[in-house]
């Protein structure tokens, strides 16, 4: 199953390409350009005496959806450590502060976010920087899913497609779905029982082989996501990528409100 990915770096391209997955685009930003860092470099470059947990795993998210976190940063050294700085790899990543001291045998808890692209496993590093000038590295990670299956079964007139289990369908809203390629909007719903939770879709499809475009906000996100879902007997839905034309046609047609601008994600 093809699918584009939200918040793509600049230049910005059509606002869909930002959506179904800001993951993507957003961790070959990360591997590619902030990779170079030593991963195993829990270490002081010029000893600054500061010990860090190396990663941090902060979970699992759906789309849009923020990681919260806390990195303790202890000072086992006999002197006050005065942090000057801290330089994130990539926007995705937020702190709470970047600078800030902690006294002989002390620690400092730094509270941290991550919003992890969808539907893979975004990493950034900090890079904890003292006034004496010297520095260690932390990791944070984590991961994003899409709520929905990735495919589609008849269900009379329409589709259903499954929740992935331990989502709720209260997160979903402003659900919009078309069949690929048509833009024309079909009725869509969610149901729930004991056995699980099904997007129902009415509409016949166009053809055997059609894919279906889901286009979804999560709750308290700021942006809308497209999933394209194959059908079942295919395994991705042949030759129907999700182009950000595609995408975003279909965002914006399927909502009343003006699109909002997304902060753009960038390796620092």
């Amino acid at each position: 199953m093809g699918s584009w990915r939200s918040r793509p770096p600049d230049p910005p391209t059509p606002r869909l390409a930002r959506h179904a997955g800001t993951a993507g685009l957003l961790i070959s930003c990360i591997v590619a350009s902030c990779g170079g860092a030593d991963r195993s470099a829990g270490r002081a470059a010029d000893t600054p005496g500061l010990v860090v947990q190396r990663v941090s795993d902060l979970g699992t998210a759906l789309p849009g959806q923020t990681l919260p976190g806390t990195l303790r940063i202890s000072n086992p050294t006999e002197h006050t450590i005065r942090v000057s700085n801290v330089r994130k790899s990539c926007a995705c990543t937020r702190i709470a502060s970047s600078s800030f001291e902690i006294p002989p045998g002390g620690s400092y808890d730094l509270e941290i976010e991550l919003t992890p692209g969808c539907p893979d496993r975004s990493s950034a590093f900090l890079k904890i920087i003292t006034e004496s000038g010297g520095e260690v590295t932390a990791w944070v990670e984590g991961a994003c899913r899409y709520p929905f299956a990735e495919s589609w079964e008849p269900a009379g007139h329409g589709a259903r497609v499954a929740l992935a289990p331990g989502v709720d369908p209260a997160v979903i809203e402003r659900i919009t779905c078309y069949w690929y390629p048509s833009d024309a909007p079909l009725a869509a719903s969610i149901e729930s029982s004991d056995s699980g939770a099904w997007l129902v879709v009415t509409g016949d499809p166009p053809s055997e082989a059609s894919a279906l475009d889901v286009v979804y906000l999560i709750a308290g996100g700021l942006e809308e996501v497209v999933q394209r879902i194959a059908p079942a007997s295919h395994e991705p839905a042949p030759d129907t990528p999700l182009t950000p034309a595609d995408a975003d046609t279909k965002r914006l047609s399927g909502s009343s409100e003006s699109p909002q601008e997304a902060d753009s994600q960038s390796c620092a």
